[in-house]
């Protein structure tokens, strides 16, 4: 497995194989519930779809990437985490080409939370099959491509108030599943 910090990210490529992949997504499609929790960052165009499943019947998938954002964050980074509770909504992203799917520049982060910020973005990308487009890039000064988020199995860490965005998918669809670690608030 490899480790690379690039900025204010990490990446493991290819994390998760195929059929950890497939393990995934059947436990997220026989669990996800209906909701209206997103709402787009403001400004942002955002034509992927959106579904929703907490952190509890993915926990045994998720553990040792768990373990990993916890460690990175220990040796790295710093900062003071909460746990990730059963009950945390975690977001099911399908972009698709049919729909030229897309999420335009934007900043992840807890508008309406006087107690708690996001500190982390999480990123697990989840096709089972070949796409074209669906790039996710990062903007620090100008645009940077990350690569290894391309690869099925691989993932992302990073500070949520990075400015990010992912392109539209013009072939096939692009599966991923987003949880945000958080912790006390910036002061």
């Amino acid at each position: 497995m490899a480790l690379y910090m690039r900025y204010d990210y990490w990446t493991w490529d290819k994390f998760f194989n195929n059929k950890q992949i497939l393990t995934l997504n059947k436990l997220i499609k026989n669990n996800i519930f209906k909701g209206s929790l997103d709402s787009p960052a403001s400004g942002a165009i955002k034509t992927s779809i959106i579904k929703f499943v907490t952190y509890e019947p993915l926990k045994e998938q998720l553990k040792n990437i768990i373990d990993e954002v916890y460690r990175v964050n220990i040796t790295t980074f710093g900062y003071n985490l909460y746990s990730l509770r059963n009950k945390e909504i975690l977001f099911y992203n399908l972009y698709t080409s049919k729909l030229k799917s897309q999420y335009g520049w934007h900043m992840d982060g807890e508008l309406y939370n006087e107690s708690s910020d996001s500190k982390f973005t999480l990123i697990i990308n989840l096709s089972s099959k070949k796409y074209t487009g669906g790039k996710f890039y990062f903007f620090f000064e100008k645009p940077v491509h990350v690569k290894e988020l391309d690869n099925p199995g691989s993932v992302i860490l990073f500070k949520s108030y990075l400015v990010h965005k992912v392109d539209p998918v013009i072939k096939g669809e692009r599966r991923t599943l987003s949880c945000w670690l958080k912790g006390p608030r910036f002061t």
